[in-house]
């Protein structure tokens, strides 16, 4: 497998992987996760759990949600979305900072957010497919989200053109100065 890794230049621990795929006019193929090869890029290739969430139409908000000691893979399966990755480590230099990649399944892009932040998106087009490989399975008892379209985040932003819609559980969120901390920074450096 051959992966190409790049730290985010905003948030280093968030890991933006893309696989090369082989093909020809009629198709093509693309290993998205080989346990060895995640390893060597020193990726946590133990993961618990696969998950699929699909959004029926354009301009759905999800998330923002984050869960104690759960890092997760995200890739785009069908129709392009725009993840959004917030820093929620208390003490990190760059709590509250979020990133923005674009995802979609012709890249391949895959983004690896480790423990201690939060994931959400948005989707742009309707039939959004995602898979999500977590590293730890679901328990309410460590489930915690924040509010995606808090000012703090200029979340909202993204869908100048529409009105992105929120679910009810995710308005319930707190606003990111409201959250409890629920991560430590134990970076190197910050």
């Amino acid at each position: 497998m051959n992966l190409i890794v790049t730290p985010d230049p905003i948030l280093p621990e968030v890991l933006l992987v893309q696989s090369a795929g082989q093909g020809d006019a009629q198709d093509w193929h693309s290993e998205a996760f080989n346990e060895a090869a995640f390893q060597v890029v020193g990726i946590p290739a133990h993961t618990v759990q696969d998950n699929h969430s699909r959004s029926a139409e354009a301009g759905p908000l999800r998330g923002h949600l984050y869960q104690a000691a759960q890092a997760k893979l995200v890739r785009c399966v069908r129709c392009p979305k725009t993840c959004v990755i917030v820093d929620f480590r208390g003490s990190s230099s760059c709590f509250g900072h979020h990133i923005t990649p674009d995802q979609n399944e012709a890249d391949r892009l895959q983004v690896f957010p480790s423990e201690g932040f939060a994931y959400g998106f948005g989707t742009l087009k309707p039939g959004s497919d995602g898979i999500y490989k977590i590293t730890a399975c679901y328990s309410s008892a460590l489930d915690f989200g924040i509010v995606l379209d808090s000012l703090a985040l200029a979340i909202r932003r993204l869908f100048a053109a529409s009105t992105p819609t929120l679910s009810e559980r995710d308005c319930k969120h707190l606003r990111i100065t409201e959250a409890p901390q629920q991560f430590a920074f134990s970076g190197a450096s910050e």
